[in-house]
């Protein structure tokens, strides 16, 4: 069950939560000193992690070397009484190496929570901080700005329709109050993602093709934002090192993944490059990138996946088809994976 069908009121559950899982082979130890011990990687030397958004009852996060292959080695994390993870949604990295990830918490997601691991993820895992964040319920995805403040997106099904941003630092557990809460212009805020001048870019799950992606200049504050346009229910956002914008059109007939190029973000852009090449039903949710350059995504569709392409040895353009489309057994279950985030 992912969370759009279930009930917000988890929080009695967690603590009867179940154990972890893997699909074979284990997750990096840590040694007696708490530092990370070494990974023994057959990848790239990066880790793949992503969410699958699920009830108490199901697994939260898997990982897996990049890059991802049919028949990679995945370690599951299932919601337990240490990790406290329920309806994982939002993933990312800080500049520290810590994995934020957006989960319902002790308020059944009103108000949500961000809780803030050290990698590699065991069945052991216990948050190093834990943040209620006020104002805020059943949350989407997050961000950070130049400054590392974080910036998240709010269910409009559940919650208020805004994008809102917390301040640091973020150095100990407890409440945290908005600083900002962006709502004009919003229509289903859903994916996020800055340029390198800071402007905010936000995609409005549930405006029309003229209104697709919400577009704050920097610093984001409260005031009309311009539109880029072209896409229906787009999904997660994410630029490139080239400053080109990718995107999602979720309309089931017309799946596509979409790039703006850098030159091309003004009022009014309609993507540059739409690509459907062996895309079906698809409800993208997140984008990463590997160091190399590697799009990937998350699929919360009809069949729910991880896709990437290898855009770092091949360009991206409107007949590039994806490298991997890997799903298993608990991402069937669950039937949604919603956040990505690459170590």
């Amino acid at each position: 069950m992912t969370r759009s069908f279930a009930t917000l009121m988890l929080a009695a559950l967690l603590p009867a939560c179940g154990g972890s899982g893997t699909i074979p082979g284990a997750p990096t130890a840590q040694n007696a000193t708490g530092r990370r011990a070494p990974a023994v990687r057959s990848g790239n030397g990066q880790s793949v992690y992503w969410s699958l958004d699920g009830d108490s009852g199901v697994s939260q996060i898997q990982f897996a070397d990049d890059p991802l292959r049919k028949n990679s080695r995945v370690t599951t994390i299932d919601s337990n009484s240490n990790n406290q993870l329920v309806f994982s949604s939002g993933m990312h990295f800080d500049a520290q190496g810590r994995l934020w990830i957006i989960t319902f918490g002790p308020y059944g997601g009103d108000p949500a929570s961000v809780y803030i691991f050290d990698v590699p993820l065991t069945k052991k895992s216990q948050p190093r901080y834990e943040f209620v964040l006020q104002g805020t319920a059943s949350l989407n995805q997050l961000a950070f700005d130049a400054s590392g403040d974080l910036w998240v997106t709010e269910d409009a099904e559940y919650g208020a329709n805004a994008v809102v941003e917390y301040t640091g630092p973020f150095n100990r557990s407890g409440t945290l109050t908005p600083a900002v809460t962006l709502t004009d212009g919003i229509q289903g805020a859903l994916g996020l993602a800055f340029d390198k001048t800071g402007n905010l870019y936000v995609s409005n799950l549930h405006a029309d093709t003229n209104h697709s992606i919400a577009v704050f200049a920097a610093p984001a504050s409260n005031r009309p934002p311009y539109f880029l346009n072209g896409l229906h229910q787009p999904g997660g956002l994410i630029f490139d090192a080239a400053g080109n914008l990718y995107g999602s059109d979720n309309f089931s007939s017309f799946s596509a993944i979409v790039r703006y190029n850098s030159n091309n973000l003004k009022a009014g852009a309609r993507p540059d490059i739409v690509d459907r090449t062996s895309l079906t039903e698809i409800a993208e949710r997140n984008f990463a990138l590997t160091s190399s350059g590697d799009l990937y995504f998350t699929n919360c569709g009809v069949h729910p996946s991880v896709y990437r392409y290898a855009t770092s040895r091949k360009p991206f353009t409107a007949k590039l088809a994806p490298s991997i489309d890997y799903t298993n057994n608990q991402i069937r279950a669950v039937g949604c994976v919603w956040g990505i985030a690459i170590e």
